[in-house]
């Protein structure tokens, strides 16, 4: 018997599947993705990039930095932190309430937090949502909102982006709403770069450090990319865009470094880099206060 037929035919079924489930549903379900709108300021969310900073993606993606660099914040995790914005006036019946919700705390523990003094203390720090339920019906069933007691949950995104300072809240797809291609990278050899115009916002380090990353970051192993700035001889005065350079990295007597046009439109991509709004989807920390 020929299995010729059924070997194609089974390998076909599996790539029509593969497609179907790694580029075709994908599109179906952000095709209709559209933009937030944010009701205090009007503004879109996110951003779309225009001008310089448009131009600098083709710039970006030109030199190969997605290779080295990842525009994508990973939230592993959130918690809460349960923070007392009010005492009230009933402190025997909040005691009570805190060592219902947390009976390995001693009389005095309990008894502290139910003072006016300790306003705006955190009263149970990193509770799962599970935890934040519990305690939630625990002081509706006490009703300790009538007695003037205000507790405030402060939402915490958490994850090893987020304690590393590259983020706020992890990405999701609406981030890359605009994005085409989008450039989420495919490793990190350096820091990732969701929110570095928010990181370092000064475009005068931005092009340092793609001149000569040693400049500015000792050991960096990032290349240097000096074909993107071009050495001339300094006229009746210096250029208004020539790099401070000193020591080593100066050009010799008489002559000066300025950025190309491709370099200021990369710096431009890269200061548009600021994701720090949040989302529906994607909610940052609250305020404790």
């Amino acid at each position: 018997m020929n299995f010729g037929p059924f070997i194609f035919l089974g390998s076909f079924v599996a790539l029509l599947i593969s497609w179907a489930g790694l580029i075709l549903v994908p599109q179906l379900q952000l095709k209709d993705l559209q933009p937030e709108t944010d009701n205090t300021t009007g503004l879109s969310k996110p951003a779309q990039p225009a001008g310089m900073a448009l131009q600098g993606a083709s710039v970006y993606r030109a030199n190969g930095c997605n290779y080295c660099h990842s525009q994508q914040v990973r939230q592993t995790s959130f918690y809460y932190d349960v923070v007392l914005e009010a005492a009230g006036d009933f402190p025997d019946v909040f005691t009570r309430t805190l060592m219902e919700v947390n009976p390995k705390w001693e009389d005095f523990e309990a008894e502290m937090f139910a003072d006016s003094s300790y306003e705006g203390e955190v009263l149970f720090k990193n509770i799962d949502q599970f935890r934040k339920n519990y305690i939630e019906k625990s002081f509706e069933n006490a009703g300790i909102g009538d007695l003037g007691v205000k507790i405030k949950y402060v939402f915490r995104p958490s994850g090893p982006d987020i304690s590393r300072g590259w983020g706020q809240r992890g990405s999701v797809a609406t981030d890359y709403l605009y994005d085409q291609p989008v450039m989420i990278g495919q490793q990190r050899v350096g820091p990732d770069l969701t929110t570095i115009g928010a990181r370092v916002p000064d475009e005068t380090r931005q092009l340092l450090h793609l001149y000569n990353p040693r400049s500015v970051t000792d050991g960096s192993t990032m290349p240097a990319y000096r074909y993107l700035f071009k050495k001339q001889a300094i006229g009746d005065e210096p250029s208004p865009t020539a790099l401070p350079l000193a020591d080593v990295f100066a050009p010799e007597e008489g002559f000066e470094i300025v950025p190309k046009e491709e370099a200021l439109q990369l710096v431009a991509y890269l200061k548009s880099l600021n994701v720090q709004s949040a989302l529906f989807t994607a909610p940052m920390a609250t305020p404790a206060e």
